[in-house]
């Protein structure tokens, strides 16, 4: 072959086999989420990421949370809003505050939610299931680090 036809056919097969490119590597899929759960999204630039599951409990309605890649031993507070992450609700209720593991793992389980008004009142399908509310978890400075909607119907 001729010089030329050679750095043809070598950048033809370079192309074909894509070992030429500057592209950087597929970062591996996200862990898939267990049947029934919601993503609770990272809010930038938190590298937070978790589920939440709405379920049936012995004494009323059950809301579950967990959470990876936080601060460990730090406090995390989970706040139940209307409307959507992008858009949620001046208002919110508290549902539950608990520490990060040293391994900086993050879970708790809400069964009523504490009102601004001081109220505490019970989690059910209807509340929950309404299609208009969203958790936001948020760190010891009060910052969202992550968000998940609850889609309506959920129970």
């Amino acid at each position: 072959m001729r010089p030329r036809r050679t750095s043809i056919a070598l950048a033809l097969a370079c192309v074909l086999m894509g070992a030429c490119t500057n592209a950087v590597p597929a970062s591996p899929s996200p862990t898939p989420l267990p049947p029934g759960a919601i993503p609770l999204n990272a809010v930038a630039p938190s590298k937070a990421r978790g589920s939440m599951t709405v379920s049936p409990g012995a004494t009323g309605t059950l809301l579950t949370l967990e959470l990876s890649g936080l601060r460990p031993g730090a406090l995390y507070a989970a706040w139940l809003h209307s409307g959507t992450c992008a858009q949620p609700s001046a208002s919110a209720g508290h549902l539950v505050t608990e520490s990060a593991t040293a391994r900086g793992d993050w879970g708790a389980t809400a069964k009523s939610v504490h009102t601004a008004a001081g109220t505490l009142v019970a989690l059910t399908p209807d509340l929950l299931g309404s299609g208009d509310q969203l958790v936001a978890v948020r760190d010891p400075a009060g910052t969202v680090i992550a968000c998940g909607e609850i889609p309506k119907g959920a129970r």
